[in-house]
């Protein structure tokens, strides 16, 4: 689709519905802003009802756009929310004569709303060990976040985390780091309690951990540095516990607890 200069003005221009359910900020903006964009990622899908989600990705199909799935916010974001454009297939089934892509939802795209998302540069191949290798090149820009995951394991006692946390003492999770930069959009964590391990990791490793806390760099720095309180960090998503849906509050609770002993921050309750 080609662009269209001036589109933002001209939406920000007319008045604004006021009435009913809706996010207030809208009324008081005039302008798209570096620092607004992608902060979607962070609402949780559980938060959005059904018709409503329907209608999002009902809406996102047609113009293009990835639909909003199960993993919505629990990983690092897509490096292009658009759906991928294919080419065209011809007659015969093949590429349409040229070689030119088709639009989204074309024979060979995903269907409109479909979820399809580009692996990025550097992912270690699907299947590949958790750990196995880290996308992305250059120093981590979260490389203290890791050191103060392990100072926090090296601080406890020498009978390690099975007596203090069980049933969850010896479990294996991933600290994600969101850092919106485009090389590597995200770093992770993977921290085995069981062994008092710390290393860094690939997404790969959110596969068979047995759960995640999911943040933007900047708020991780803030939650350590006593700028924000845990707590305040959950309740307003800019931190995300994720499991696989079938532990129970008390399980989230502990598990909050241990990482919270890890960072060395103020109880989160």
């Amino acid at each position: 689709m080609p662009a269209a200069p001036g589109i933002s003005e001209r939406c920000f221009s007319a008045e604004r519905e006021r009435f009913g359910p809706a996010d207030y900020k809208i009324w008081y903006t005039s302008q798209v802003t570096a620092d607004s964009v992608g902060r979607g990622w962070s609402v949780p899908v559980p938060m959005i009802a059904p018709p409503l989600l329907a209608v999002i990705n009902e809406l996102a199909g047609k113009l293009g756009y990835l639909a909003i799935d199960g993993d919505w916010g629990t990983t690092e974001p897509p490096a292009d929310l658009r759906v991928p454009v294919r080419a065209a297939a011809g007659a015969d089934g093949g590429p349409a004569a040229g070689g030119e892509p088709g639009p989204a939802g074309a024979a060979g795209a995903p269907a409109p709303g479909e979820a399809a998302r580009a692996e990025p540069a550097g992912e270690s191949a699907p299947g590949a060990a958790a750990g196995d290798s880290v996308p992305g090149a250059g120093p981590l820009r979260s490389d203290w976040l890791g050191e103060q995951l392990r100072a926090g394991l090296a601080a406890w006692p020498a009978e390690g985390t099975a007596g203090r946390w069980e049933p969850h003492g010896s479990e294996i999770f991933v600290v994600v780091a969101v850092t919106k930069g485009p090389g590597r959009p995200a770093e992770y964590w993977l921290v085995d309690l069981g062994a008092a391990t710390v290393a860094a990791a690939s997404r790969n490793a959110q596969e068979n951990s047995d759960w995640d806390m999911v943040g933007s760099l900047d708020v991780w720095q803030k939650v350590i540095g006593g700028e924000v309180n845990l707590s305040v960090a959950l309740r307003s998503c800019g931190l995300r516990y994720c499991d696989n849906g079938e532990a129970t509050p008390l399980a989230a609770d502990t598990r909050i607890g241990i990482l919270a002993s890890l960072l060395g921050v103020a109880s989160w309750e």
